[in-house]
């Protein structure tokens, strides 16, 4: 690879950086707005409620998991009777 082409990776990786950065500022903002609803939410007591814009809802939610590594130390062959392995293209930049 020439120098021009070094310096164009140079300069897609900077702009990169700085977009990350904005998406990062924006998101943190994100994130306290969030927080200030759910602060409201609870302080009035408030698990759902309509505005004139929005309809909001705030509950405790439940997800079930599968672990991993527990599930591989104690049933290793139905670990690998169910295992799925997916193969993908990764780009790191350091």
């Amino acid at each position: 690879m020439g120098t021009n082409e070094l310096n164009y990776l140079d300069n897609l990786i900077e702009e990169m950086r700085e977009k990350e950065a904005e998406v990062k500022a924006i998101s943190e903002e994100i994130d306290a707005l969030k927080a200030l609803v759910r602060d409201t939410m609870t302080t009035s007591e408030i698990s759902e409620i309509t505005t004139p814009n929005h309809h909001i809802t705030y509950s405790q939610c439940e997800r079930t998991t599968v672990d991993k590594k527990k599930l591989q130390a104690l049933y290793p062959d139905t670990f690998g009777k169910v295992v799925k392995i997916s193969k993908y293209m990764m780009l790191r930049i350091n």
